[in-house]
């Protein structure tokens, strides 16, 4: 991995081999980011995705083998158990040029995964939804837009 910092937060760049959401994880970690936003590209050559089953209150998961386009990788971080958690969903593009995707558990690189990822002041946390069984996003009570 490498990386440069910009001024919204920072162009990162994983190489061959790397496991992508293991990756970011220690990074935001090191870097002390707390919330952002970010996006990506390249390849990858194994992914556990999965799709969330409200009737089952589960992640249905689903493992690829194989060469994979990134066709798009993006997601959130946010704060969870005191740790930086990225959320991450991605789209996969095969041989055919036939499109999967989910949500990401766990990729590993290909070829090379460049990573744009925005900074956001404030820290952001996620609790868990009773009604979901998710960690979901919290704003906490009384702050509704600020």
């Amino acid at each position: 991995m490498d990386f440069r910092k910009t001024e919204q937060g920072y162009t990162i760049r994983l190489d061959r081999g790397e496991e992508i959401a293991a990756t970011l994880g220690r990074f935001l970690a090191e870097q002390g980011v707390k919330a952002g936003a970010l996006t990506g590209i390249g390849a990858v050559d194994q992914a556990e995705l999965g799709l969330f089953s409200m009737r089952d209150r589960q992640y249905w998961r689903r493992r690829f083998d194989g060469e994979y386009e990134i066709v798009a990788l993006t997601g959130n971080v946010t704060v969870m158990d005191g740790k930086p958690f990225c959320h991450l969903h991605i789209l996969l593009s095969d041989e055919d040029y036939k499109v999967i995707g989910g949500h990401l558990f766990e990729a590993r690189v290909g070829v090379t995964c460049e990573i744009d990822l925005a900074v956001y002041g404030r820290e952001l946390r996620r609790s868990r939804d009773e009604t979901t069984t998710l960690n979901l996003m919290d704003f906490g009570s009384g702050n509704k837009g600020s």
